[in-house]
């Protein structure tokens, strides 16, 4: 177990049963824990949890509600990995880019090597290097917003439609419940439902939170796998596009050439 995670989790123990934490951080063999043990002993627990890595909406409800951190992460560690999707994702990327240099690599090399060498052959002939040329354009002026697209969509955009706006309801809904689970008060709960973006109406009980939350969890992972095979077959179907117009060009060019050369 890595030390911020051991911080989180001795400092939520601790927050659910009214406990100091300061010895406890300050035994772990970690800088960001101690100095999360020397805020927490100034009176800021927002800062300490900071230092130790804690997701932003985690820390604002442990500052507003110390005893809810435990049953909130509790949940927050059942969302599905994004970690593992990204990874895949990266991957996926990564072939794609290596495939795209290639084909930019073979286009540049038959209009600057060889297709000019059939000119030279017979002036007459005209060689069909628009085709590859635009559509090398193509892709490269359609990676700007694809690229823009793709990073929203494995950073999780809460604004974003789909994975990102799921986890949103995700995380919101476990924060709810672990408020209620937690003993909180009704003005507590109001404060901190009002920072919610996606989830404007919570469940009254912690059955139906936990309900909206294992909703939403499926609902994120579904939309993480869409999101992926959209991005294969879009990458796909440019790469072929642009392999295509490659090898039109090629056949063009040389079915334009006199047998009597």
């Amino acid at each position: 177990m890595k030390p911020e995670r051991a911080a989180v989790l001795l400092t939520a123990s601790a927050l659910s049963r009214d406990l100091s934490m300061s010895a406890a951080l300050r035994a772990l063999s970690s800088v960001p824990a101690h100095r999360a043990a020397a805020a927490i002993d100034a009176g800021n627990l927002a800062e300490g949890l900071g230092h130790l890595r804690l997701d932003p909406g985690l820390a604002a409800l442990a500052a507003r509600w110390p005893r809810a951190l435990g049953p909130a992460l509790r949940r927050f560690d059942r969302l599905p990995a994004l970690s593992h999707f990204r990874l895949h994702f990266a991957e996926t990327l990564g072939y794609f880019f290596v495939v795209l240099m290639v084909q930019l690599a073979a286009n540049a090399i038959l209009s600057t090597k060889v297709l000019p060498t059939f000119s030279r052959m017979d002036a007459s002939v005209v060689l069909w290097l628009d085709v590859p040329q635009l559509a090398a354009g193509l892709v490269t002026f359609l990676l700007i917003p694809l690229g823009v697209w793709v990073t929203l969509g494995a950073s999780g955009w809460a604004r974003r439609r789909g994975g990102g706006r799921h986890f949103a309801r995700a995380r919101e809904a476990a924060q709810a419940a672990a408020l209620l689970e937690a003993g909180a008060h009704e003005d507590v709960r109001a404060e901190v439902t009002k920072r919610f973006v996606v989830l404007r109406a919570p469940g009254t009980s912690p059955q139906d939170l936990d309900a909206q939350f294992l909703d939403a969890c499926v609902d994120a992972e579904r939309a993480l796998q869409r999101f992926q095979i959209v991005v294969r077959v879009a990458g796909f179907t440019l790469l072929t596009l642009l392999a295509l117009a490659i090898v039109l060009s090629v056949f063009a060019t040389v079915a334009r050439i006199p047998w009597n050369v």
